[in-house]
């Protein structure tokens, strides 16, 4: 019997710690669920999009702001707080009243209620939540900014690592004219000084590698800013591919950004609030009830009921005329600010359009066709130097060229990258091309 139990106690301590440590790992398990899948080593645009969305403080603030609006939206529609007042009406002082003196007192109480006799606290509700809504949007806006800022934290890092790159392949090409330097001082054909200054390339080259190691450091201090984490992560590989093909046109941006950006929507809900403070306004005039019901104790009649109804008398219409004339032209200051919002809109995303357009042209040249063109004269240029035809400065200075319009056209790629979000940014799509580009990046 004794054996049974403690073979059921044991039973019941393996449990108890199975629940312990599945309790604890439970926490992380949620964290890792909820975690986006930033601890890969291939970074894309949506990756930061959908990373910085989750934990950038910025948005949670703006919904809490939101929230904070809808909150008081419930208070505005109620009537003012009701009044308790207690009197006392007669108090008889015994002061030459003989021995028929009687004591006592008058004493009453009364609740009192005040009720605007207009739509006044509905017009207010409404204008309320109106202005909720505003914020609602606003928070919309402020995602799309966080993510803006993610997208260029995500090009600047992108644009350091393919500039690494450009340089790693230029300490290759530096190698192989050493190897060719020494190869022709070896058959006679060359000097020393041919090692020594191919050799000085190389260097230079290398101390600009060490010096990208910390440009990228600091890059990817800037992404984690953005993405609102801590800057003491690995750095990731920044995955960036740029579109091909031309944006849409002019007009079909414009409307696209009338109908996406939050911006627009936030103005819209602005003009109905205010609208509706005219409303609120127009029903200060009308007259404030006044109803009160309560008790009343008389030493003659004893207890008994006591009513009263009254309404205000506003008889000085000029300052609700002033304030209705304040608060239509508010809403016509508003009107004014939408149409202004549009046209500078439409102007912001045509623009951008054409500079995408402009981007675009130049690293499509650069690529298909200065780039070639500069390998193929840096390859003749080597072919001639080993053959003996040109002496190392030809060669150097045809690398030096390789080495700028290959960084020309890293730099040309990320113009257009940053054109590509300024106009996301602009129609209310951040990742406006660049995803679809990262990801046929990927596939190739």
């Amino acid at each position: 019997m004794v054996a049974s139990g403690c073979h059921m106690l044991a039973i019941l301590c393996r449990l108890v710690g199975a629940c312990i440590a599945l309790a604890v790992s439970m926490p992380a398990a949620v964290a890792l669920a909820e975690e986006p899948a930033l601890a890969q080593q291939t970074l894309r645009i949506r990756d930061v999009i959908d990373y910085a969305r989750a934990h950038r403080k910025e948005i949670v603030a703006a919904k809490e702001r939101a929230r904070a609006a809808w909150r008081a939206a419930g208070a505005v529609g109620l009537p003012p707080d009701p009044m308790l007042m207690t009197n006392l009406d007669h108090l008889p002082l015994p002061i030459g009243a003989g021995e028929e003196f009687m004591w006592g007192a008058d004493v009453s109480f009364m609740w009192q209620q005040q009720v605007p006799l207009s739509g006044e606290l509905s017009a207010r509700t409404r204008r309320a939540e109106a202005q909720a809504r505003a914020l609602d949007r606003s928070v919309d806006a402020v995602r799309l900014d966080v993510e803006h800022q993610a997208v260029l934290a995500f090009i600047m890092i992108a644009e350091e690592q393919a500039m690494q790159k450009v340089v790693a392949d230029q300490i290759v090409l530096a190698e192989s004219i050493s190897k060719v330097a020494q190869a022709r001082v070896s058959g006679g054909s060359g000097t020393p000084s041919d090692i020594v200054r191919a050799a000085l390339d190389k260097t230079r080259l290398e101390a600009d590698q060490f010096a990208r190691v910390a440009r990228i450091s600091a890059a990817d201090a800037m992404l984690d800013a953005a993405l609102g984490r801590e800057p003491d992560h690995s750095v990731p590989r920044c995955l960036l591919g740029v579109p091909s093909d031309a944006p849409a046109a002019s007009a079909e941006l414009a409307r696209a950004a009338l109908l996406e950006r939050p911006e627009i929507a936030a103005m819209r809900e602005r003009i109905a609030a205010a609208g509706e403070d005219v409303q609120v306004m127009r029903n200060m005039r009308a007259p404030m009830g006044v109803f009160g019901l309560g008790g009343a104790y008389t030493m003659a009649d004893g207890p008994g009921l006591m009513a009263t109804v009254g309404i205000s008398i506003p008889i000085f219409k000029g300052k609700y005329d002033s304030g209705i004339a304040s608060a239509e032209a508010m809403v016509s200051m508003e009107r004014a600010d939408l149409q202004a919002m549009k046209t500078m809109l439409a102007g912001e995303v045509t623009s951008a359009r054409w500079s995408v357009e402009a981007a675009r042209i130049r690293q499509q040249s650069l690529e298909g066709d200065v780039l070639p063109q500069a390998k193929l004269a840096f390859d003749l240029t080597l072919s001639s130097y080993a053959g003996g035809q040109v002496p190392l400065v030809s060669l150097l200075e045809s690398l030096s060229v390789l080495r700028s319009v290959q960084m020309e056209e890293v730099a040309s790629r990320v113009d257009l990258a940053f054109a590509w979000a300024k106009l996301g940014r602009g129609v209310g799509d951040v990742g406006l091309g660049l995803e679809r580009a990262s990801r046929e990046e990927e596939d190739e």
